[in-house]
């Protein structure tokens, strides 16, 4: 595996996030593990809160030749899906709507893979419109998360897992409920990130 880009991203970049994940990639980045997975999402959404877009692109690119092993790797797939998700936002705030098409139809194509070879097109079509329509507004805020927690830290936590849900799913459109709150959404997501910004 090549550190380049880790050991590139860390030696410009100060922010404890950024460096503390990038020793770990440098240390050990597998396709196959979910904590590895978890570490480039993280990575790249930390990126992307501290404004360095650029940045959080290529760790989304690092993993575009990777093969689709099937709906069995989801603990791993599922991290990198919300990581094409923020790729997504980003290429749509920079006005690269070709680029951002093709990898929302890259991520459908994905998650409309069958579950089992019984399944018709007909009934997995449906499995996945309803699984896509449990991801609602403003459940997905995580706002009883945030408001119960006993810390700055922990608050600050809870918004950073749910701002990779908001992000990584409803950019994409392909959500029902979440594009229909889009609005509403990206006043939460910049509020997000304001916050978590301050981190240092």
């Amino acid at each position: 595996m090549d550190n380049t880009l880790f050991e590139t991203i860390m030696n410009n970049y100060s922010q404890k996030k950024i460096v503390s994940i990038c020793k770990k990639l440098i240390k050990k980045c597998s396709f196959g593990s979910m904590q590895d997975a978890l570490n480039l999402n993280d990575l790249a959404y930390w990126l992307f809160i501290y404004d360095y877009k650029k940045e959080a692109l290529s760790v989304a690119q690092f993993t575009h030749d990777i093969p689709f092993p099937g709906k069995s790797a989801f603990n791993v797939w599922s991290f990198i899906l919300t990581l094409w998700g923020l790729e997504v936002h980003i290429l749509k705030e920079i006005g690269n709507t070709k680029e951002a098409e093709i990898r929302i139809k890259a991520m459908d194509a994905i998650w409309m893979t069958p579950i089992g070879v019984v399944d018709t097109k007909e009934k997995q079509e449906k499995n996945e419109y309803n699984r896509r329509s449990r991801f609602l507004y403003p459940d997905i805020l995580r706002s009883n998360q945030i408001e119960s927690s006993t810390s700055t830290r922990d608050a600050n936590e809870w918004r950073f897992i749910a701002l990779k849900t908001m992000i990584g799913y409803s950019s994409t459109g392909l959500f029902p409920n979440l594009k229909e709150h889009y609005h509403e959404l990206s006043l939460d997501i910049s509020e997000y990130i304001s916050i978590l910004s301050k981190i240092k």
